[in-house]
């Protein structure tokens, strides 16, 4: 489980705390990435505590790697092995009305990239911390169902190429 400091409120990135909040918790675990701070300390961090009960920040990493769009597609599922296109449609009704509003599609449009990482773990370590909602796959989503779903519908679309690479973030 998270660490009582690192359980932010459960809220989005608007909040008006989220600065202090990160600001704070990075100071305090500086080798702790941001991105996942953000994502998961301030936004998630009771579905994180209830997925992931063993997790040790003590033990377990965070990783920041680059995979290609490829092992995304072969490889990355949701809850109980669900395919990631939940968003499919709101990607092709912001798209066909040219709606930019939204930042992670407006980011991801222009530049073939989602802002910030999503949050994946491989199954067996997903086990190993106690979560019992993936099905049996390789790697599974956390969080970043709309980056995900956009990014694989950007490659069904060919507006990108699944041979690009994109940054995730790894619970190891």
């Amino acid at each position: 489980m998270l660490p009582k400091d690192l359980c932010g409120p459960n809220q989005m990135l608007i909040d008006e705390n989220y600065r202090d909040f990160l600001k704070n918790a990075h100071e305090k675990y500086p080798l702790l990435d941001k991105d996942f701070i953000s994502q998961v300390c301030f936004e998630h961090p009771d579905r994180f505590n209830q997925y992931f009960p063993y997790f040790d920040i003590n033990v377990n990493k965070i990783l920041r790697r680059e995979v290609v769009g490829k092992y995304l597609v072969d490889e990355l599922r949701y809850d109980n092995g669900e395919v990631i296109n939940m968003w499919k449609d709101q990607f092709d009704d912001f798209l066909n009305k040219n709606d930019y509003d939204y930042v992670i599609f407006k980011e991801m449009i222009n530049n073939k990239k989602w802002p910030f990482p999503p949050i994946v773990i491989q199954y067996e370590n997903a086990l190993k911390l106690g979560c019992g909602f993936y099905a049996n796959q390789k790697l599974c989503l956390f969080e970043g169902t709309h980056r995900i779903s956009y990014f694989l519908r950007m490659i069904e679309l060919n507006m990108i190429d699944e041979k690009d690479a994109v940054e995730i973030l790894e619970i190891l």
